[in-house]
């Protein structure tokens, strides 16, 4: 059986941390643009400046989205590799 120490984890640790924020960036800057969206001058706007603006309103989301799918994957294939080898178990652990 395999115990694992914190030195073994802290590299994951650290890249979550720093992948969380650049997801936490992402949302902090999404909800500025809302707060932008939600002003009277910005219903004065032309209809096609409107869109632009909520597309890229939209794209920020996305990507913010995508960020975090890929920490939660992240996260699940960790524990999944950190229960084998608790199991003693060299499974295919990459699916």
């Amino acid at each position: 059986m395999t115990i694992t120490s914190l030195s073994d984890v802290t590299p994951f640790i650290n890249q979550q941390l720093l992948d969380h924020e650049q997801v936490s960036g992402f949302l902090a800057k999404a909800e500025a643009m809302a707060q932008v969206a939600m002003t009277d001058s910005f219903a004065e706007q032309t209809e096609e400046q409107q869109r632009n603006y909520l597309w890229a309103l939209r794209d920020l989301l996305t990507e913010a989205e995508q960020l975090h799918g890929i920490l939660l994957n992240k996260w699940y294939m960790h524990y999944k590799k950190d229960s084998c080898n608790r199991e003693g178990r060299i499974d295919n652990i990459s699916h």
